[in-house]
């Protein structure tokens, strides 16, 4: 009997998943709520939300690599207030960086995304990743002194 799974069951089937099955396991799966009988509609309804799966992470694919190829081309700059020995007062996060990213580049990206080894506390050019998934993109941003 085949069924389609309304949620993942491990080493079994994932959501939206067609599969056969003996009838016995295909009923026990029924009753448990993890699967529902591969009717002509519920088929249509479990390939057309795989179909939209794939369209959105393909639309995500190619937004991260325009912002990797943006960040690559673009060094973000950025003014800051400095002591004598040339240490910043606040240090430049990743809160920071998305900002200046979403101001110079015109793209929104999440803090989370971003990673830094450690804040930046020092004037100079420093390099941060933008990591998404096993998606990987470095950038530039120069600190300078605001006078």
């Amino acid at each position: 009997m085949k069924v389609v799974f309304i949620k993942d069951v491990p080493r079994v089937g994932k959501k939206n998943e067609i599969k056969d099955f003996a009838d016995g396991y295909a009923t026990f799966l029924i009753r448990s709520g993890a699967a529902a009988p591969a009717t002509g509609e519920k088929v249509a309804a479990a390939k057309k939300e795989v179909e939209r799966k794939e369209a959105l992470k393909e639309k995500t694919v190619s937004e991260f690599k325009a912002l990797a190829e943006k960040l690559g081309e673009t060094t973000l700059t950025t003014k800051a207030k400095v002591n004598d020995a040339g240490h910043l007062f606040q240090a430049i996060k990743g809160d920071d960086i998305a900002l200046l990213i979403e101001k110079q580049i015109g793209v929104l990206v999440s803090p989370k995304l971003i990673k830094l080894e450690k804040p930046f506390k020092d004037l100079g050019v420093h390099t941060f990743a933008v990591v998404q998934g096993t998606m990987h993109a470095e950038g530039k941003i120069e600190i300078t002194r605001l006078s």
